[in-house]
């Protein structure tokens, strides 16, 4: 997925893909008091990460970030607007990070959101946490990477995010550059 192969990129702490899906588990979902809107929210479909504080599994997609409102929050906010984020350096910032004994833990540096989106749509929301400042290049080349292509002569439709940049960047020191060329 691609979340994979942004995880391989230096100081990639965590990589997250929410898509925008029809809300379904509103009445035990974690975040519902926050939620305006409970017919729709961010679903998340693909995480990778290298902890090191811990020995969690971030591939899983079924824990407390697997619903997000529309709305709330850092990428909520990303998914209802199409608005990126870019917050390059969190060290003196950690109170944009909702869990920030998580991020002094994992040396959390930096985030960025990345809206996906095909034409005016926001499909979903691309979100990245280094351990490192995140500038405005590898900003750039995470915006390429969330840029659905469209399948215009054919059928308006967008078609899905590149499922195997993973394997054009196998070295855990490749830039995210070179993911977003790979796509």
């Amino acid at each position: 997925a691609v979340t994979q192969g942004i995880a391989r990129v230096s100081d990639v702490a965590l990589a997250r893909l929410w898509i925008v899906r029809p809300g379904d588990v509103c009445g035990s979902c974690t975040m519902r008091t926050d939620c305006r809107d409970r017919s729709r929210c961010l679903h998340l479909v693909a995480s990778a990460g290298c902890p090191r504080a811990s020995r969690e599994d971030w591939e899983g997609i079924q824990g407390r970030w697997k619903r997000l409102p529309i709305g709330n929050g850092k990428v909520g906010r990303v998914g209802a607007t199409g608005t990126a984020v870019l917050l390059h350096d969190m060290s003196e910032r950690s109170s944009w990070i909702v869990d920030p004994g998580w991020a002094a833990r994992e040396e959390i540096r930096s985030f960025a959101a990345q809206p996906v989106i095909a034409g005016e749509t926001v499909l979903g929301v691309l979100g990245v946490f280094r351990r490192s400042r995140t500038d405005a290049t590898l900003f750039t080349a995470l915006r390429r990477v969330t840029i659905a292509k469209s399948n215009k002569p054919a059928n308006n439709k967008a078609r899905p995010l590149n499922a195997e940049v993973g394997s054009a960047s196998p070295n855990r020191n490749a830039s995210l550059i070179d993911v977003a060329n790979s796509i």
